[in-house]
């Protein structure tokens, strides 16, 4: 009963998602003891979507693996190839395999949707019991996700707020330059290692968001901001770093391992956005500006030099993006005066 407490208590102190679902199944692996336990999440844009094993844990002596989903990389496959586990999703319904009893797949939810699957492989069919722990603890997992929801999400646009950047971009600067191993996936067998960790910073501005306001009204301009961060989900992979800062300011963090690539997600963002058109305002687009993570970086430092590019890209005409480390190696900038910790709570 002592464990038991401990785990509930662990869990109710999680204020990370990722982490979150961690102790979920350890607290599963505790209590019931299956062989196989994972998480699965959808990825990618509404159009191709693609699964994720988020974390995960194997015995027959397998040390426990997990997937940080802070990393905008690992391997995925596509929806339509698990079929059992797009039924669960759809239907939030509990979903037996066929072809073994004692795999079942359980839906998890919050309030207002269905966030991923469940997947649990034991020896034997779940007794009574075992059924009666996995639905306490997905409710008491209900929970919990929806308080970090409210208490951590911008209540227009659903994406995270100024709230939760702070302690994720505390996890990514730590990881700069390590080698991170992805897991080993029960669908996709290969492993690879995601080398020399790589992130960016990028701050995305709307253009002339004052003149929507003005001339449509606040109203219409919440349905800009709304629409955004749903095109900003449809663009990335993870959608857990994406973040409204206030106003009509954006922030993504980003992984990846050139310089590359993180330009070309982000044109990929500014392209969809000039491309779309939006109800009764029409056309409108945006500037970014980005900017590499450093060694002993502050999350005010990162954004002050994200900023700046920003502001280049305005002065270069808006409807770009701008990378602040080429930038400062073409025109050397003046280091803002503050690059101290910020509060941002």
């Amino acid at each position: 009963m002592s464990r038991l407490l401990d785990h509930l208590a662990d869990l109710a102190g999680h204020r990370d998602r990722d982490a979150l679902d961690e102790a979920v199944l350890g607290l599963i692996d505790e209590l019931i003891c299956p062989q196989y336990l994972a998480i699965h999440r959808t990825v990618g844009s509404l159009e191709a979507p693609r699964w994720l094993t988020h974390v995960f844990k194997r015995h027959h002596g397998e040390p426990h693996r997990s997937y940080d989903a802070s990393r905008d990389a690992g391997p995925t496959v596509p929806l339509e190839s698990l079929p059992y586990h797009l039924a669960c999703l759809q239907s939030g319904e509990i979903v037996r395999m066929s072809e073994a009893p004692a795999h079942w797949l359980y839906p998890l939810q919050t309030d207002g949707e269905i966030v991923g699957v469940l997947e649990v492989w034991q020896v034997n069919a779940p007794t009574q019991e075992e059924s009666r722990i996995l639905g306490a603890i997905r409710r008491y997992y209900r929970h919990l996700r929806g308080l970090l929801d409210e208490n951590e999400r911008d209540a227009l646009t659903g994406l995270l707020n100024r709230k939760s950047f702070d302690e994720t971009f505390v996890r990514a600067a730590m990881q700069l330059g390590h080698d991170v191993p992805a897991p080993q996936f029960k669908a996709d067998e290969r492993r690879r290692a995601l080398r020399n960790t790589r992130y960016w910073l990028g701050v995305v501005d709307i253009d002339n968001f004052k003149r929507i306001n003005d001339e449509f009204g606040h109203l219409m301009g919440d349905e800009v901001l709304l629409l955004l961060g749903q095109i900003m989900r449809h663009c990335f992979r993870h959608e857990e770093h994406l973040y409204r800062f206030g106003g009509e300011e954006f922030l993504v963090l980003l992984s990846g391992d050139r310089p590359a690539d993180a330009r070309q997600a982000l044109e990929r963002l500014r392209t969809t956005v000039e491309n779309y058109a939006f109800p009764r305002v029409g056309s409108l687009t945006v500037s970014i500006g980005y900017t590499e993570l450093r060694s002993a970086d502050t999350p005010s430092a990162a954004f002050e030099r994200a900023d700046q590019a920003v502001y280049q890209a305005k002065r270069d005409g808006r409807n770009c993006s701008v990378d602040f480390d080429r930038l400062e190696l073409e025109q050397p900038l003046a280091e803002p005066a503050n690059t101290g910790m910020v509060e941002f709570f």
